[in-house]
């Protein structure tokens, strides 16, 4: 998974309220030692800009975050499980794999 998803994911128990934060943090933790999480590095940062510049001038773009998903995706050649397709499917040559 790409580190900004892990970020994501680690933000959810921390807006949760006091009750159910432990719960939900060990649920988090739980997956975030099952998979493995990809840095956003020199080779994922190419990937980025190309996928920026291309977006940017065809007057399209997408999420910050979802940028540097689908740059880790591709850069590491992997299918992205999504469910928004929508956005998604403006970058080209992302293989997607609807949930």
């Amino acid at each position: 998974m790409a580190a900004i998803t892990a970020s994501e994911l680690l933000q959810g128990p921390l807006r949760g309220d006091r009750h159910t934060r432990s719960i939900r943090a060990a649920q988090v933790e739980a997956l975030l030692s099952s998979v493995g999480v990809m840095p956003f590095d020199l080779h994922v940062a190419r990937t980025h800009a190309v996928l920026a510049a291309d977006l940017a001038s065809r007057g399209e773009q997408i999420g910050r975050h979802d940028l540097e998903i689908a740059a880790t995706a591709m850069t590491l050649g992997w299918q992205l499980a999504t469910l928004d397709r929508k956005a998604f499917a403006r970058v080209p040559g992302l293989a997607i794999r609807e949930l």
